[in-house]
């Protein structure tokens, strides 16, 4: 969504990092809002994950027994396409480092 502009998608590497905070921000001012939120991302380890497993902490304990945060993580397995033409290289290194997440859903296209 960051880098969807008047409905043209424009990937750029060096906006990466903005990019995540951006997404940070969105989804702990969607939580505090009561709304339901997704982020659909590629977190390759626990660390890349763990800011947002903590804004659900931290809502949590705002809310304290009135409502809950529920987190899933879904690892979707399988042959996909790069959205951002991220070359071959990139992929088999953040392959190299992944990380499966304790308790996730997995999702098998096929």
């Amino acid at each position: 969504m960051y880098h969807t502009k008047k409905g043209v998608y424009d990937y750029q590497v060096s906006r990466a990092r903005e990019a995540h905070e951006w997404c940070m921000n969105q989804t702990r001012k969607a939580l505090e809002e009561g709304k339901s939120v997704i982020v659909s991302n590629t977190f390759s380890t626990y660390n890349e994950l763990d800011p947002y497993l903590e804004i659900a902490d931290e809502r949590n304990e705002e809310l304290m027994d009135n409502f809950t945060v529920e987190v899933k993580v879904i690892k979707c397995v399988g042959e996909f396409d790069s959205e951002h033409d991220v070359p071959d290289s990139v992929i088999s290194r953040m392959a190299d480092r992944w990380e499966d997440i304790e308790e996730e859903e997995v999702y098998d296209p096929i």
